[in-house]
């Protein structure tokens, strides 16, 4: 089992997917630029303030802070699906607590 220090960079990459699977991987920055996925989160029709929850939730199990979100761009699309709020699946990740970008 390989143990990596808290003291690293940790990131996370986002796919979006509603009825197919989206994914959230959990990164640690390595010496010389490597990348060590250390986690990884499928969902299927989850709601936006769901997966920013089991994002946040999934983090803290982790013990590891995450600098950012590297997001899918057609996330920041305001394409009417929340009209009532105005603002893309993006703001709703990052007003929930995401730092997306």
């Amino acid at each position: 089992m390989l143990v990596l220090p808290r003291e690293l960079e940790y990131v996370v990459g986002m796919d979006w997917g509603h009825l197919e699977p989206g994914c959230l991987l959990w990164t640690a920055c390595l010496p010389e630029h490597r990348l060590h996925v250390i986690r990884e989160w499928k969902f299927k029709e989850t709601v936006d303030e769901d997966i920013a929850s089991g994002f946040l939730s999934r983090t803290k199990d982790l013990g590891v802070h995450v600098r950012y979100v590297a997001a899918d761009p057609s996330m920041w699309i305001r394409d009417g699906r929340n009209a009532h709020r105005g603002q893309s699946r993006a703001e709703t990740l990052i007003r929930a607590g995401m730092p997306l970008r």
